[in-house]
């Protein structure tokens, strides 16, 4: 009986890893790290959605959508927005910046949908949030 390995059908990377596999071998946590640094790395480009994400990942948004929920228990257009709100609650506890401000420099371009979706998750208006 004739045996196939996995080298025999696969072109390899320089890595040494097949390259359809390569991002599919990656620990849960360093997949996890990977994807918060290269969110956090593109946080200010309001053009950054999960298209993006999955393309600086190398996966498809199919693949990054399982794998991201594994990961971190959420969808990766949802992480995406939370690191966005995250970001902007550090900014506005600083004081360093006005909302305006703020909403520009985590990647929205919309205040009054940044306001809502702030207060949903903060239970206060940004505003309200920079003032404490």
């Amino acid at each position: 009986m004739h045996q196939h390995t996995m080298h025999q059908h696969t072109m390899h990377q320089p890595s040494g890893r097949p390259a359809a596999h390569r991002s599919s071998q990656q620990a849960p946590g360093a997949f996890a790290d990977r994807v918060h640094q290269t969110i956090e790395a593109r946080l200010a480009d309001e053009a950054f959605g999960v298209h993006a994400l999955a393309a600086a990942v190398s996966l498809s948004r199919v693949q990054l959508h399982r794998r991201v929920r594994q990961a971190c228990g959420v969808s990766p257009g949802a992480l995406i927005r939370e690191r966005r709100l995250d970001r902007a609650a550090r900014l506005l506890r600083a004081g360093q910046a006005n909302v305006t401000e703020v909403v520009y420099a985590v990647g929205w371009n919309n205040l009054s949908h940044f306001a809502k979706l702030f207060r949903r998750h903060y239970g206060m208006l940004p505003s309200a949030y920079a003032r404490q």
